[in-house]
């Protein structure tokens, strides 16, 4: 018997009804011989051949959707190994880099925080240049003139 710490975990395969339906119509021992026989190939890749041709033939169909199992149970894990690798990537990817969207999030608070603390203590409306826009006296406490726009008083849009 394996020592319990070199198990694989990963190795799986799908137990399905159809299985414990042809089961069922065997006697207690034979249903015991095929279910061992079912784990002996999925996580030990031993085959198991029977006396009895027909307990043989019955295994030979169940043999194969064992077997299939097995893969499809094998490549999900190593697609979720590749899948997590490449997440792990980005991850260190995005960490290495200044994450733009955060680093652009705390610049637009920055700005919005200081416009307000502005706007609160001169009690002045917060106007920002845009070209094209009319010509007026900018009151941004430093006498500028260009062009603005009013963004508190802006009319509804149609």
């Amino acid at each position: 018997m394996a020592d319990i710490r070199e198990v694989d975990d990963t190795k799986q395969f799908s137990f399905f009804e159809s299985f414990w339906r042809q089961l069922e119509m065997l006697d207690m021992e034979t249903r015991g011989e095929y279910v061992s026989a079912m784990c002996r190939m999925a996580f030990d890749e031993q085959d198991t051949t029977f006396d009895d041709p027909m307990l043989q033939f019955g295994w030979s169909v169940m043999r194969t959707q064992v077997r299939q199992s097995v893969e499809v149970h094998r490549k999900a894990v190593e697609r979720g190994k590749r899948s997590a690798e490449k997440r792990k990537r980005n991850r260190e990817r995005k960490n290495g880099d200044k994450n733009s969207e955060t680093l652009s999030e705390n610049v637009s608070e920055s700005v919005s925080e200081t416009c307000s603390q502005r706007k609160e203590r001169n009690g002045m409306e917060m106007k920002l240049p845009v070209p094209g826009a009319p010509t007026e006296s900018r009151p941004n406490g430093h006498g500028e003139e260009g062009s603005s726009i009013d963004f508190d008083n802006l009319p509804p849009m149609e």
